[in-house]
């Protein structure tokens, strides 16, 4: 599961490498899949290239805005630090509709903001954000956790070759509950990543987000020491670092 896209992202930076180099415009890729048979958990991938020199994101948002409210945000990533390579993963719950999308929103150093929009066909099978059974069910091909215990982890990290860069991949087991039908909310609020002992990147984690969620994140250097922190909406904490 977490080696998945390895290929896939090394393709990507490679080609974010071509684009800076030939001075493109700022722009952003939204990579997911054409069309949604489930919307439980659609794997997206984005990335920001042809940044300005000296300019970097200080912010990196995802919705749904065909989700009902209050259930659009996936996560909004705030970058702490510079980064050579901004390429961010997740997976995201998407409720049935006739005009599903994603948008993705990039502020930059600068003051300057992007926007992406990816429509899709419309699709019937996905997340009822008012059934806690459909929210909490088992997503195909997922990462098997060994136990019930909430909060396991599993998290690796990948330096590229070229030693500029790295891959961090986590997925934690948690059932990700907004409230529903008057029952508490149990869920994930925020992630931290560092890369050594220093802040790389802060997630605020929204609703849209589904449970054992799951995040990469490309990072400015090669390492292999990196840590994340996951936050729950009760305000207790799961740490794991790499081995």
């Amino acid at each position: 599961m977490l080696n998945a896209n390895k290929v896939l992202l090394t393709l990507v930076l490679t080609c974010l490498s071509l684009f800076v180099q030939a001075g493109n415009e700022p722009a952003i890729e939204i990579v997911a899949p054409n069309r949604i048979d489930d919307g439980i958990a659609v794997p997206v991938n984005i990335t920001v290239t042809g940044l300005a020199p000296g300019d970097w994101v200080k912010a990196l948002t995802l919705t749904v805005p065909s989700n009902p409210q209050p259930h659009n945000l996936v996560f909004s990533a705030k970058y702490v630090q510079p980064q050579d390579y901004y390429v961010v993963g997740a997976r995201v719950r998407m409720a049935p509709s006739a005009s599903p999308s994603l948008e993705a929103l990039v502020q930059t150093n600068s003051g300057a903001s992007l926007t992406k929009k990816m429509s899709f066909p419309g699709f019937e099978r996905g997340t009822n954000f008012s059934d806690s059974n459909s929210l909490t069910s088992t997503i195909p091909g997922m990462h098997k956790f060994p136990s019930a215990e909430i909060g396991q982890q599993k998290i690796a990290i990948t330096p590229s070759s070229s030693g500029a860069w790295s891959e961090i991949k986590t997925i934690i087991h948690h059932p990700m509950l907004p409230k529903v039908g008057g029952a508490s909310e149990k869920r994930l609020s925020s992630l931290d990543v560092l890369i050594g002992d220093t802040q790389a990147v802060h997630v605020d984690i929204g609703e849209a987000m589904p449970n054992d969620p799951f995040f990469s994140i490309a990072t400015g250097r090669a390492t292999n020491k990196a840590k994340v922190v996951w936050t729950e909406s009760t305000g207790k904490t799961f740490e794991a670092v790499t081995q």
